[in-house]
Order: structure tokens, then sequence, then C-alpha cells
């Protein structure tokens, strides 16, 4: 597909999380809709990632990485408006409750930014 939109905030299309993905997890949703202005895709997928996502046409939209705490990369950009967009929200809360885990586990802590 194609976002030829000037700017890529404003061209929404749906992305189709795969089930049993950490990303289908965290959205808890069958499908959700981002913001995108991409002229590249994914064509192979690494050995250690796999599909977290696809577009209605069948474009990998995100990947993720199983055997890691929390590795998600995505073909749309969840921090443009992110407060507009639940899932965005579920997605960037996910990744601060994994950082910190992460430090507790280590004996750290982390201080609220508010």
């Amino acid at each position: 597909h194609r976002h030829a939109a000037a700017s890529y905030i404003d061209t929404p299309h749906d992305v189709l999380p795969v089930d049993g993905s950490r990303l289908a997890t965290i959205t808890g949703v069958g499908r959700f809709a981002v913001n995108s202005r991409h002229r590249q895709g994914v064509t192979t997928v690494g050995p250690s990632a796999r599909v977290a996502a696809l577009s209605d046409d069948g474009l990998v939209e995100a990947l993720e990485v199983p055997d890691r705490r929390f590795a998600i990369g995505t073909q749309w950009h969840p921090e443009f408006r992110a407060m507009d967009n639940p899932d965005s929200v579920k997605l960037f809360t996910a990744f601060g409750n994994a950082v910190r885990a992460y430090a507790m586990a280590r004996g750290k802590t982390l201080r609220t930014v508010a």
C-alpha cells in the first residue's frame, strides 16, 4: 500500500495483530488504526524475530523478538499523537512496565516522571 498524503500523522490505516503475539496481548484488539507513510517494508523476517502485525494487504507492520523481554518494532509511529490513540498508550504503558520490571529485578528504582 502507499501513503502519499502530506502528513503521515493524518494517514491512518488498520493493522491486524497476529494471534499469540505480544502486540496482540498488549492491545487486546483484533485490529486498530495507525498512522503511516513509509516507502519501505519487511520482505524477510530474521530467524529470531516473528511477525506481530500485518496490514489488510498483507504487508508486515510490526515485528517482535519473542526471546527478549521487550522487543517490538513497528512500521508506524506510535509516538505521534500517542495520547489520541489508546493502542499507542497501551504499547507505551507495556514498555514502561517492562523497563520498571527490569530495573526492579536488578535492585534499582526508577523515578516517575509526571
